[in-house]
């Protein structure tokens, strides 16, 4: 064996980044890579010339070398160097063969073929270890714990259009459900799993070893011919070691003979006083944490969050903890990505642990993070262990947390989640009413339950074709969405859904086929629809609640005009009060919504409002809100009472200019008494137009 070559121990001298070394025996070569520049040099001859191939920018990390896959490259190419730098993995071809003239042996002259379409992105993960099988499968182990593989085929015919075009792949063959959560989570969920070190192939068995910084070992089983994906076999059985000190746990969490039985424990139970459970149970976690064994601690701290005693965990401050919950949580080790699939069983307990370990040291992003995870993220297996409605409440958790700690976009991004999830419960309890009368599925409530679906699959596939046009109505508000004739299309068809609903359930209660009782049922119906919406859609707005609209088709109902013309008027009280609820309680706007109904004379409803008997209702409701509203002002608001007192003039003038002269005889002199009265105890003659109409 010959000493390294002295062009290389010179680069060795001036390294900057990093430098590695290795032989490949099937070329007869010794290699060695210092920053960007790949050595190599034959190692069984003495001062070798070496070859150096630095065809890349960024520093070389690790070094393998494959057979070639037949039908993929020249057939002149019989090996492939695998070259991995800090930002990319590359194959460069190899080939051996006797010098010119034929002299010397079969590895006596080497030549590389740079392969460029055959590179792919590091992706952020450094390659720690690169090892190959006799079949040519290329294993990379990564900084971040996990087992990649190379996969590539050839870069023409129907083979290039392999996997988008792309001839070389890198494919991750342990990520776990981490790596399809949002990309905000590996900010805070850290310290990431040990990197792996070492990477070997028993070529008999076709079995692949690997080996991490922790110096823990994990085998997979590539199949019978070599060729299957890795299965990680031979599961560790250290943890049979800590079994007894794991049953200690459980019997001075309840020292309970009937938990004691079968444990090797049982006897001792009875000597053990209830209060002094919680020292020993100190005592004991002191005693692991003393001992330094991670395995150990893992599996004390699996039983104590098992038996849901986390909190004497956190006090404890015990060590190691936050990793504990973040791996079985599921969600160690794992890249960036945008769609999530799942929380096995037994995994919510972690991340509710780990929402409670975060709030107690008062980091309250990451615990938002982990609440909005549960709140989120669906859960696998036969069982669902999360329900709707705990998903609603880990959502507040998480408002909660993301307020306490002036999170502006993720307090933004979770209210806006926490929206929809209402709208979807309620939903889900109007559907379950349904299923009890026999009128929804239920594969539709397994879905609705399972977890929070999208916005436009709860709109389009959900609400739309079941006619639920409250919740369309609510999911209109959320989404912004902006057509105002779509939205008062919306409308009426929930406020007709509404009428005719209280129209029939009032039929049976009347015993002598009494219809203005049915009218008043459907009137009452129709006010409870728009109170229910308006609360669920928030403020007024052309978006979500275009007030005129809905005021319009209110005092149409109370009038006996609409849906179906009836000519049954009712009183105006009850409209009035819908009418204010819709307006957020706030009078003034109520006002303003006559005002422009009355200004201009329906022209956005068909001319509806221009009937001289609706506008005379529209006249007698607002005289109703504006009374109501002076009765309420304090004698030391002038402001107030000017606005009431300019908005009185208005309705006043739309009074005197009503066509049905019975009610205008009625209204104008309770107009005139009300602004009588309200300028008289108005402070300024200047401010009697401020806020009226």
């Amino acid at each position: 064996m010959s000493e390294m070559p002295a062009a290389v121990l010179d680069r060795f001298a001036a390294c900057q980044t990093v430098a590695f070394c290795g032989v490949f025996p099937e070329l007869r070569r010794a290699w060695a890579s210092v920053d960007s520049s790949l050595f190599l040099w034959r190692f069984d001859r003495w001062q070798d010339v070496p070859m150096e191939y630095s065809g890349e920018d960024q520093s070389i990390v690790a070094v393998g070398l494959a057979p070639a896959r037949p039908g993929v490259f020249v057939s002149a190419i019989q090996h492939v160097l695998v070259v991995c730098t800090t930002t990319e993995i590359l194959l460069v071809g190899a080939c051996c063969g006797r010098s010119p003239g034929g002299t010397g042996d079969e590895w006596d002259q080497l030549t590389l073929a740079p392969l460029p379409l055959f590179s792919v992105p590091s992706d952020g993960v450094t390659t720690v270890t690169v090892t190959c099988t006799a079949g040519g499968r290329i294993f990379l182990g990564g900084a971040d714990g996990n087992l990649y593989e190379l996969q590539y085929q050839s870069s023409s015919g129907v083979a290039g259009r392999w996997r988008g075009g792309r001839p070389l792949t890198k494919v991750c063959h342990t990520a776990g459900v981490r790596s399809y959560l949002p990309s905000f989570l590996p900010s805070f969920l850290v310290p990431p799993p040990p990197p792996s070190l070492e990477a070997l192939v028993d070529e008999e068995r076709h079995i692949l070893y690997t080996r991490d910084a922790a110096s823990r070992l994990a085998v997979y089983d590539l199949g019978p011919d070599g060729r299957a994906a890795p299965a990680r076999a031979a599961p560790s059985a250290a943890d049979a070691a800590y079994e007894p000190v794991v049953e200690i746990a459980r019997v001075l969490l309840a020292p309970d003979p009937e938990r004691a039985k079968g444990t090797r424990w049982e006897g001792l139970v009875a000597s053990i006083a209830p209060r002094e459970a919680p020292e020993l149970r100190r005592a004991l976690l002191d005693a692991a944490v003393a001992t330094r064994d991670p395995g150990l601690l893992d599996a004390l701290y699996s039983c104590l969050v098992d038996a849901g005693a986390v909190g004497e965990l956190i006090a404890a401050d015990a060590p190691g903890l936050e990793t504990h919950l973040i791996r079985g949580g599921g969600l160690a080790g794992v890249a960036h990505a945008s769609q999530i699939r799942g929380l096995e069983p037994g995994q919510v307990a972690r991340v509710v642990a780990l929402a409670r370990f975060y709030t107690a040291r008062r980091e309250y992003a990451k615990a938002a993070q982990a609440y909005e995870v549960l709140a989120d993220v669906p859960v696998t297996g036969p069982r669902q262990e999360l329900t709707l409605e705990q998903r609603a409440e880990y959502l507040a958790l998480a408002t909660l947390q993301a307020r306490s700690c002036g999170e502006a976009v993720l307090l933004d991004q979770l209210t806006a989640k926490a929206r929809v999830l209402a709208a979807q419960r309620r939903i889900l309890e109007m559907l379950t009413r349904d299923a009890e009368e026999g009128g929804a599925d239920a594969e539709t409530l397994a879905a609705l339950e399972a977890g929070p679906r999208p916005l436009a699959e709860l709109y389009n596939d959900i609400a739309v074709p079941r006619q639920l046009w409250s919740s369309c109505l609510e999911m209109i508000g959320i989404s912004a969405y902006g057509d105002a004739a779509y939205v008062s299309q919306l409308w009426d068809l929930s406020l007709k859904s509404a009428w005719e609903r209280g129209w029939a359930m009032a039929a049976p209660d009347s015993e002598a086929d009494d219809p203005a009782h049915a009218a008043a049922e459907a009137l009452e119906e129709v006010a409870r629809e728009v109170e229910f919406v308006a609360q669920s859609v928030g403020a007024p707005d052309e978006n979500s609640l275009p007030l005129p609209h809905v005021t319009l088709r209110l005092e149409q109902v109370a009038a006996g005009l609409w849906p179906v013309e009836t000519g049954l008027p009712l009183p105006a009280g009850r409209v009035g009060r819908a009418v204010s609820v819709a307006a957020g309680s706030d009078r003034e706007g109520a006002l303003r919504a006559y005002e422009t109904l009355l200004s201009t004379a329906g022209v956005d409803a068909g001319d509806e409002s221009a009937a001289p008997s609706l506008r005379a209702r529209l006249v007698e409701s607002a005289l109703l809100l504006l009374q109501a509203a002076a009765e309420q002002l304090p004698g030391t608001a002038p402001r107030e009472r000017a606005a009431l007192a300019g908005s009185c003039d208005a309705l006043l003038g739309y009074a005197r200019r009503l066509q049905d002269s019975a009610a205008a005889a009625r209204l104008v002199p309770e107009l005139e008494a009300a602004a009588a009265a309200l300028h008289s105890r108005t402070s300024g003659r200047g401010l009697a137009l401020l806020g009226g109409f």
